[in-house]
């Protein structure tokens, strides 16, 4: 339990991946760690709460960690934080999107930079990558004409800052087209 939402995780070592189940909020997310230069599970292992500190440990050295809300980093890396949308699409009709507006919890930082990549085969694969700077008091970022598809949408949001990273909403000005 942390900050009022219980969790339970499940670790495929085998597999390399990591799931989280926020059960107080029925939500499912993916886990990673940046270790030995490659994005592999979860570098916890096993976690306790005990001195007033929620305690993890790696699996990797069997080294102790403890969960620090203003630090953005594991063992010293920037944490990657990744936000992948669901798939937008028109049953066959083709779909323009004209603009996409993100809205991020303001004043995180200056010059922060996020990478928006954008697939048109429903996330087989990521064509289009766009670099763009959340503003220094914090808000929205904008992008305009990414494309054309008649399968389907999905944009990739990402950023490895070293400071907090919380989207708000989005809102995309989409336009449908003919069959």
């Amino acid at each position: 339990e942390k900050d009022g939402h219980e969790f339970y995780m499940l670790i495929f070592p085998t597999e390399g991946v990591s799931f989280e189940y926020d059960i107080t909020s029925d939500a499912w997310s993916s886990r990673q760690s940046y270790v030995s230069a490659a994005y592999t599970r979860d570098l916890g292992n096993c976690y306790m709460y005990c001195y007033g500190k929620h305690i993890v440990g790696a699996y990797n050295s069997g080294t102790l960690y403890y969960l620090d809300d203003t630090n953005y980093q594991e063992n010293g890396v920037d944490m990657l934080k990744r936000i992948v949308t669901p798939p937008a699409y028109a049953e066959g009709y083709k779909l323009y999107v004209d603009k996409l507006q993100i809205d991020t919890e303001k004043n995180v930082g200056s010059s922060l930079s996020v990478t928006l990549d954008v697939s048109r085969d429903s996330g087989q694969s990521y064509t289009d990558s766009y670099t763009n700077t959340i503003p220094a008091s914090g808000g929205r970022m904008f992008w305009s004409r990414l494309g054309m598809t008649q399968d389907a949408f999905v944009f990739k949001l990402s950023t490895t800052m070293n400071a907090k990273f919380i989207v708000l909403g989005a809102f995309a000005e989409i336009r449908k087209g003919i069959h």
